[in-house]
């Protein structure tokens, strides 16, 4: 029997390709900035073309229902972003992401202790210093859910960081989407988009979003020094104590 690789967000990408007013890799980022505003409550100062804004509130709409039909946390929009953003254009970016199953297996293999709150009372954190889609850190957190409850994921803290604004923009998204659609709130979701080993005065703040208002900021030197850590490491995913 031939396996079906037809993406699990297919009707997405065909409705992005069907618009021919605009290019569908321009379509795809005001997509973005469109979701991310419904998630966020902020909006870009330099919106799309009044003609285009029903179009985006049809494909957010596709969008929200694939993430309700699925599994909480499937990595939805990397192979949007690939078929859509750039089509053949991955060698010349050089960006390939990680297959979803070797996401799988090594959120899988990784040893993660956990015993609840953290005995200091302050979140567990994971850090992804290059989250393309965010592919890796997704695959961590439905191993979590799999492995302990939805609720523990309340008592972490995620952080990622991509050199490029979309990818950055497309974790950040993918991230809130689920906690909203999906009703899994998180401790914490920290997105920058910036290189990991340069200095964080380049980075930029995508999204901050904390259950607890006195949680440390974004800049936080320690949270930037743990990203940096991770990234100098050449470690793809790991978690240790906030």
């Amino acid at each position: 029997m031939a396996q079906n690789t037809r993406p699990r967000s297919a009707s997405l990408i065909q409705g992005l390709l069907q618009q021919r007013q605009w290019p569908s890799s321009q379509l795809f980022g005001w997509l973005l900035d469109d979701v991310l505003a419904d998630l966020t409550g902020q909006r870009k100062p330099d919106p799309p073309p009044v003609e285009a804004l029903s179009s985006l509130r049809d494909l957010a709409g596709e969008y929200a229902r694939c993430v309700a039909e699925h599994p909480p946390f499937e990595d939805l929009l990397g192979p949007v972003f690939m078929e859509v953003a750039h089509r053949g254009d991955q060698q010349a970016r050089g960006q390939f992401f990680t297959p979803p199953g070797i996401a799988r297996l090594t959120a899988e293999m990784l040893n993660v202790e956990y015993s609840g709150s953290h005995p200091d009372g302050r979140l567990w954190q994971v850090y992804e210093p290059a989250s393309g889609a965010g592919g890796m850190l997704l695959a961590f957190i439905q191993v979590q859910i799999e492995r302990f409850t939805p609720e523990s994921l309340r008592h972490w803290s995620y952080t990622a960081i991509d050199l490029d604004t979309r990818c950055a923009q497309i974790t950040a998204a993918q991230l809130l989407a689920n906690v909203l659609i999906h009703q899994m709130p998180m401790g914490e979701v920290v997105v920058y988009q910036g290189n990991a080993l340069a200095p964080d005065a380049d980075w930029r703040v995508i999204v901050h979003a904390s259950m607890e208002a006195d949680r440390p900021t974004a800049r936080h030197p320690a949270r930037i020094e743990a990203v940096q850590a991770a990234a100098a490491r050449n470690v793809d995913l790991f978690g240790l104590p906030a």
